[in-house]
């Protein structure tokens, strides 16, 4: 049965995960890591910018989501110290849960707002920045006993020089952080 996840049509969760490799599948011994160059602006287009990590987890797909989805109790408690000052605005578990943070890396500070949908409640979950045009997907699938964990940011990167550097450095940051992240052991 193909599915559509962030706009691929994907055969199995190995699909979705090629898929957003851009046709490569990730390494699975080293976290899922994409070794591709960076996107380039095309045509004096920005491009849009992903990243992001994967990683099996020794627990089930329904409890690993649960808990992710819990933006009140648990999720808060699995964040690497470079996001901070988390708070739930509105709701705190699953669809229509609003919170925001601020998202440090080097001597940068970022405030942040997301709103979390679930278009497949229970395997795939979104946050989209109210202030951006960032959004994360999470995608949690059964794999043996355990799960197989999935988060992928993606944002319009900006053309000129600053989109350069934009290309480089913060994909590099953030793709350290979702592994971080995805120890989920907190």
């Amino acid at each position: 049965m193909l599915e559509r996840v962030a706009g691929r049509r994907c055969s199995s969760p190995s699909a979705f995960t090629t898929a957003v490799a851009g046709g490569q599948p990730p390494d699975h011994q080293g976290g899922g890591e994409d070794r591709r160059l960076p996107p380039r602006r095309r045509g004096g287009q920005v491009s849009e910018l992903p990243v992001g990590a994967e990683r099996a987890i020794a627990a089930p797909a329904n409890l690993v989501y649960r808990l992710i989805v819990d933006f009140e109790r648990h999720h808060p408690r699995f964040l690497p110290p470079a996001f901070s000052q988390f708070r739930v605005e509105r709701g705190g578990v699953r669809a229509g849960t609003v919170h925001s943070f601020r998202l440090t890396v080097g001597r940068r500070a970022r405030d942040i707002r997301m709103r979390v949908e679930e278009p497949e409640p229970g395997r795939v979950f979104t946050e989209s920045d109210e202030r951006s045009s960032m959004a994360t997907t999470w995608v949690v699938f059964p794999q043996g006993a355990g799960s197989r964990v999935r988060v992928e940011t993606r944002w319009q990167g900006a053309g000129g020089v600053g989109g350069f550097f934009e290309r480089l450095f913060p994909p590099r940051v953030l793709r350290r952080l979702y592994v971080d992240e995805l120890r989920l052991d907190g």
